[in-house]
């Protein structure tokens, strides 16, 4: 092989020794930086590398980020605060590039911005509105039964499956065309977005109001490009679908895995309705030990749970008592704060009754946020959960084929 001579050889030698000066250079100006980062920095009496059940509420996991698990910071954080001061989400987290190509109201930073889109979804996303639609929820619930019983016939089935099939997001039936349970509805999920566009441009199906109608209401008064209408859907079909079909999920893992607690909730389903059609949305809410239960399933398999990161505000600001320079990038980390001992008498532990005794400190757990970017869709996940657990546990009787699974 021929390498180009004794000039190579100079060449190489001379690239060598500037690529290694230019290293050593980037070293000797970098080191100072870590040496600020790790013992000067405001954030510097935070650990590093550190785990909260470790080293306590605050962790320092990243050079300029915070993680909180104490109850107290959800308030500090995320909620309005007396001192006026917003802690907006982090641009960085909630970037706006080529996968939503537009700002929604989950990712809209700007809190003036956030406040419009909210004003244009609220009523949809009313407990008044999504009542007027609870039909729709009936019907799925019914296919999800069907599906059920089609293949429990054929031995034991795969319960999470099935929940996950579930179409998206009820409420876009004003423009998609229905699906069976078994057939799927993650799978479409990206045709949704075209078939929401398709369907405003050769108009409505039907005269059902949907969550896309009061977004159309408002395009041209706020100019909505297809890309936002694009991002919006995109936003409302993710978070509308993952967390009731996550909760669900979770929630009957864990009654398989507790029969006692599983029989408790089956006996006041089945006391207080004498089949699972007379089990709607109002019905629903009088059941207190399913509630618990949803509650329960909330703290200890939460749907994110992750922190929703926040930027400290100019001039800094205190979180639990805990001086925070601005610009730092803060938030509650949702599976340790509901984890911690210090909030939750046996964290690890499936104990829907905690939900009566209250003796834990029961406000650390907030599966939806708080303040003015709480979940919008707080009143649909209840909604759905609570009919479609009392439906299928009123229909069926489950348990868990494999005993030893965890």
């Amino acid at each position: 092989m021929e390498f180009g001579g004794p000039c190579w050889l100079i060449h190489g030698s001379i690239t060598s020794r500037f690529a290694i000066y230019s290293i050593g250079l980037a070293t000797v100006a970098y080191v100072p930086y870590l040496t600020w980062l790790i013992w000067f920095h405001p954030l510097s009496r935070f650990p590093v590398k550190a785990l909260h059940g470790k080293y306590g509420d605050v962790v320092r996991w990243a050079p300029n980020e915070l993680s909180f698990a104490c109850a107290d910071a959800w308030k500090d954080i995320y909620d309005r605060r007396k001192d006026g001061k917003v802690l907006t989400k982090d641009p960085v987290w909630y970037r706006k590039d080529a996968t939503m190509r537009a700002e929604h109201i989950v990712n809209a930073d700007d809190p003036a911005r956030h406040a419009e889109i909210h004003k244009m979804m609220a009523y949809a996303f009313s407990a008044k509105a999504l009542l007027e639609q609870e039909d729709l929820i009936l019907q799925y619930t019914g296919q999800l039964g069907e599906a059920i019983k089609e293949q429990s016939a054929r031995g034991p089935i795969n319960l999470d499956a099935a929940i996950w099939t579930l179409p998206i997001v009820p409420y876009f039936q004003y423009w998609l065309t229905p699906k069976a349970v078994r057939e799927g509805g993650a799978r479409y999920a990206m045709e949704s977005k075209e078939d929401i566009l398709r369907g405003e441009r050769d108009g409505p199906k039907s005269d059902r109001i949907d969550f896309v109608s009061y977004i159309l209401k408002k395009r041209q008064e706020l100019n909505i490009t297809d890309s936002q209408l694009a991002a919006h859907s995109n936003a409302l079909i993710v978070a509308g679908s993952e967390t009731s079909a996550t909760v669900l999920s979770g929630l009957f893992f864990y009654l398989c895995k507790h029969p006692d607690v599983y029989a408790k909730r089956k006996k006041e389903v089945r006391s207080d309705f004498t089949s699972a059609d007379e089990i709607m949305a109002k019905g629903a809410e009088g059941l207190s030990y399913l509630t618990a239960c949803t509650n329960e399933t909330f703290r200890i398999y939460p749907p994110i749970p992750i922190a929703m990161p926040r930027v400290t505000p100019k001039g800094s600001c205190t979180i639990t008592g805990c001086f925070v320079p601005e610009g730092t990038v803060i938030g509650v980390y949702v599976w340790s704060v509901t984890h911690n001992p210090e909030n939750f008498n046996d964290p690890d532990a499936f104990h829907p009754e905690r939900w009566f005794e209250k003796s834990d400190n029961l406000d650390a757990s907030n599966p939806f946020l708080m303040g003015p970017r709480m979940c919008m869709g707080i009143n649909m996940t209840w909604i759905e959960v609570r009919v479609m657990a009392a439906q299928i546990a009123h229909m069926f009787d489950f348990e868990l084929e494999d005993k030893t699974f965890d």
